[in-house]
């Protein structure tokens, strides 16, 4: 954390601020929250309007809660009272939200080490974990915590950054047109990732090719001395490679011809994955992930990939791949003991992918699912896959069609367009078992019922229909 005081907030905003001692604006300020209840003392807290609740409301709860200071938009008014009796530092700008980014633009302008930016339609959060898994071995690493990855969770991670670490991994999320020029600016990478480009957001972004080309403005402030890493099994990412840009590209992957970074001799075993690199024209033998899916060891491949780049030795890439497992949401793997229909104790496996989904994760997820040859039945738990745009019915069906080719033999769905899953698995797989709910709790009750002794359950869908607590009834 850098040792800053209000006024270094005030300096960093070129903002006014009025109506209290001057003394307190040598007042230090530890940290920065967006949220009232989650205050620290020391804290700055920034007052965010959002479409549900507007954060000036909860101004006076942050200042019980330990505020040293507020960033508040020009139009608010708290009576002059409680500001002048209790000489709360008000900093006013236009705009709080850019306010915060203009923040941690300045901050991370200070930071004399690398960044490295992540970014992709789906595996951000995994290829974080790797890439500063591996770059921990020898060097001090920041990173962000979970997936603060937006317009807010990144500034507020930046406020974190100080001179004590080496390099920082920053993953950066984007939802709709424009969001990717503002963190490139804030954030400024020296190297990028991209991990794939998918359908997720095309309800804003309408398109692949959109997804691509804003994904893709990560790169905008790059020049001769920076490189971008990419997924060259994605045919969009691929094409980027020959592209005239000053920079340098590299590519990984597993499928593809002319690959910088290549992953072969894949063996999946029960504890995970092994796996061969060939880089430089030379056999890197032996990587090892404890993970499954084809997804999760590209993930790993791009970590290997800035560990050949920072020189860090083999060994210790290979070692800090081992010491990651998948985290609760992501295809972690949970074998449980529960109770039967009759009371009898079964075993069953659980791979709780409920953190999140598109169409591209549910395939991964599926595969998964699939590659469970020697388990009694294998059981899909699907939620909708959230703004997909006019096409959620035709991508929502396509799954029915993946679930019936891998041979799953139950599917549960949730949600408006799951239905139309479930429908065209029963239409192609005539003997398919199929149900349909409206709540977690239907599910749960439904599930205990029909679940037998080594059946193995995947369990996904979007954020926003919580399927992590159908898990929670069974892990508590």
């Amino acid at each position: 954390m850098l040792n800053l005081k209000i006024k270094d907030i005030v300096n960093f905003l070129n903002a006014e601020i009025g109506g209290i001692p001057s003394e307190t604006l040598d007042y230090s300020v530890t940290g920065v929250s967006v949220n009232s209840k989650e205050v620290q003392k020391g804290d700055l807290f920034v007052s965010l309007k959002g479409q549900k609740t507007d954060g000036h409301k909860y101004i006076k709860e942050a200042f019980y809660n330990g505020a040293v200071a507020f960033l508040c938009e020009e139009d608010f008014f708290l009576e002059d009272d409680f500001f002048r009796l209790k000489e709360v530092p008000v900093i006013k700008v236009s705009n709080t939200l850019k306010a915060l980014q203009k923040i941690g633009f300045s901050i991370r302008k200070k930071f004399m080490g690398k960044i490295i930016g992540i970014t992709g339609s789906c595996g951000k959060t995994t290829t974080k974990e790797f890439v500063s898994s591996v770059l921990k071995e020898t060097f001090n690493v920041f990173k962000n915590k979970g997936n603060s990855n937006g317009q807010i969770g990144v500034p507020v991670t930046l406020f974190s950054l100080d001179s004590t670490y080496d390099l920082s991994v920053i993953e950066m999320g984007i939802s709709d047109f424009n969001e990717m020029d503002i963190l490139a600016n804030i954030v400024n990478p020296d190297i990028a990732i991209i991990t794939n480009i998918g359908h997720s957001h095309l309800e804003y972004l309408k398109s692949l090719e959109n997804v691509f080309k804003e994904k893709f403005k990560i790169t905008k402030n790059f020049s001769k001395d920076n490189v971008l890493f990419l997924n060259g099994d994605d045919h969009f990412l691929f094409s980027a490679k020959f592209f005239r840009v000053p920079f340098k590209i590299l590519t990984f992957g597993v499928d593809s011809a002319d690959l910088d970074f290549k992953a072969f001799n894949i063996k999946n075993t029960a504890e995970g994955i092994i796996f061969d690199v060939l880089w430089q024209e030379k056999v890197h033998k032996e990587f090892r992930i404890n993970a499954v899916g084809e997804h999760i060891l590209k993930d790993a491949l791009a970590a290997i990939c800035v560990g050949f780049y920072f020189n860090i030795a083999e060994d210790k890439i290979k070692s800090a791949l081992l010491k990651l497992t998948a985290c609760n949401g992501r295809q972690s793997i949970k074998e449980l003991e529960i109770l039967s229909k009759n009371s009898k104790k079964i075993k069953v496996t659980f791979i709780d992918d409920s953190y999140n989904a598109n169409p591209e994760s549910m395939k991964a997820a599926i595969n998964v699912l699939a590659s469970y040859k020697k388990s009694k039945r294998k059981i899909s738990i699907l939620a909708d896959m959230l703004e997909q745009g006019k096409n959620s019915e035709v991508i929502h069906e396509r799954l029915g069609e993946l679930l019936a080719k891998n041979n799953i033999d139950i599917l549960m769905t949730l949600g408006k367009y799951s239905k139309f899953t479930g429908e065209k698995f029963k239409e192609i797989k005539e003997d398919a078992i199929f149900f349909h709910f409206k709540s977690i709790d239907e599910i749960y009750t439904n599930l205990k019922n029909i679940v037998e002794d080594g059946d193995v359950i995947l369990v996904k869908g979007s954020r926003g229909f919580h399927l992590e607590d159908l898990l929670k009834k069974f892990f508590m």
